[in-house]
């Protein structure tokens, strides 16, 4: 008899493969846009180093610079 319960929660996996998705989506759209070297790195060092939070900053600005 274990002292703890066992759970078969995935929603932190889901959540984690759903932001994973969109930042490579992010890097994708960065990549292949027509814009500067130094934007795409930009963005894709951003969404590296701060996945959610460069979603969520990509999101306004692409639709803003658009």
């Amino acid at each position: 008899m274990s002292l703890y319960r066992k759970t078969t929660d995935q929603s932190p996996m889901i959540l984690g493969a759903l932001i994973l998705l969109m930042d490579l989506w992010i890097v994708y759209g960065a990549l292949m846009s027509t814009r500067s070297i130094a934007f795409k790195l930009g963005w894709t060092l951003t969404v590296f180093m701060f996945p959610f939070g460069g979603l969520l900053l990509y999101l306004p600005v692409s639709f803003l610079l658009s």
